[in-house]
């Protein structure tokens, strides 16, 4: 056999480089065109996409039912640290919460993962209060 034929073996394996090449390329485009149409979607419409944490929305709304009669500084106070964190029933999972310092800190009461933080000031400001206010 000469060295310009190749075997059966190595026009599969090519076949399926330039398959999985193809691929590869087709869905990177994909991704990137479905990327700007949300960005086009977003300029047309003149806002962007959210930047609410779903989880403290649930943690404010659900220390605004329990605590109602309490000003933001008790149930800050009350919020345990992190050796014991509050075990809070969320829509998709059950979420614990804990203070560490001036920021109030999320995770999967489960898995322990972090979900995310946020600051006294924020937390209060942009969660709590609106929570409050309307009796959620």
């Amino acid at each position: 056999m000469s060295d310009s034929k190749k075997t059966a073996h190595e026009v599969m394996a090519e076949i399926r480089q330039r398959y999985a090449d193809n691929y590869w390329k087709a869905h990177h485009e994909h991704e990137l065109n479905k990327r700007s149409s949300k960005l086009r979607d977003m300029g047309r419409k003149g806002g962007s996409v959210s930047k609410r944490k779903l989880w403290a929305q649930q943690v404010a709304e659900f220390l605004a039912d329990e605590f109602s009669g309490y000003s933001f500084k008790e149930i800050w106070a009350a919020i345990p640290e992190s050796s014991a964190p509050l075990c809070i029933e969320g829509d998709e999972y059950d979420l614990g919460v804990y203070r560490d310092g001036q920021k109030l800190i999320a995770t999967n009461y489960e898995t322990t993962a972090e979900l995310g933080d946020l600051g006294y000031d924020t937390f209060e400001k942009k969660y709590f209060r609106p929570a409050r206010n309307t009796g959620t």
